[in-house]
């Protein structure tokens, strides 16, 4: 789910796959096909995870005509999967 409030961008996401979770990529991109790294969001112990991980940037940091993003999921053995694009219409 991403959101916008006034000053801020939210991506929050559920993961079942916490015994594999090294760390997550959130992505930006401009056209939706090519996209750049904008934060990570490390993984937590599998035993104390709930699955539940967001990530937050302030709105002004973000470059202009960003519209899509997504979050990459980098598993312990260094494979990666990406989640479906979330795309906004204004940002």
């Amino acid at each position: 789910i991403a959101t916008l409030d006034e000053n801020n961008l939210h991506i929050d996401w559920k993961s079942n796959k916490m015994d594999d979770a090294n760390y997550w990529e959130v992505q930006a991109s401009t056209d939706g096909k090519s996209f750049t790294t904008i934060g990570l969001v490390m993984g937590t112990d599998p035993k104390a995870a709930r699955g539940y991980y967001s990530f937050k940037q302030i709105k002004n940091k973000i470059k202009p005509g960003i519209k899509f993003f997504r979050v990459l999921h980098i598993e312990n053995d260094d494979n990666a999967m990406a989640s479906n694009t979330i795309g906004l219409s204004k940002l």
